[in-house]
């Protein structure tokens, strides 16, 4: 019917269809507007104590010396800073950040203690 009862997704996956008028976005959850949806508010903007962005991390083998740990992410960080690698995740609605692992672990626990009641009142459970 050409209707879209709810969608989650990101800025970059809808940015292009709400320009064109083919699909409206009412709300973004980050902390401010996004970037590619200037005309769109944040839940906070409307009064909704909401808030939650998704993020990405890579991860190593849980034996990786520390050392080996420190050069991947300071490379990566590295990485995120160059002009070429921001454009492309401008496009896409992501902001990269670089954090170190302590603060990915830090993210980690927050997000847990955050969504995981959440979950498990949902009554959710994995499939195998």
């Amino acid at each position: 019917g050409g209707q879209i009862a709810a969608f989650m997704g990101t800025a970059g996956d809808l940015a292009a269809h709400h320009k064109a008028g083919k699909l409206r976005v009412l709300v973004t959850s980050g902390a401010q507007r996004a970037s590619q949806l200037p005309d769109v508010p944040t839940f906070r903007e409307l009064k909704y104590d909401i808030e939650g962005a998704g993020w990405y991390a890579a991860y190593g083998h849980a034996a990786m010396p520390k050392e080996a740990i420190d050069r991947v992410s300071k490379a990566m960080s590295t990485a995120l800073r160059s002009p070429d690698l921001k454009q492309r995740f401008d496009a896409l609605g992501i902001v990269p950040t670089g954090h170190p692992p302590a603060e990915l672990a830090r993210i980690h626990k927050r997000d847990y203690e955050l969504w995981g009641p959440v979950i498990r009142a949902s009554g959710f459970k994995p499939e195998n």
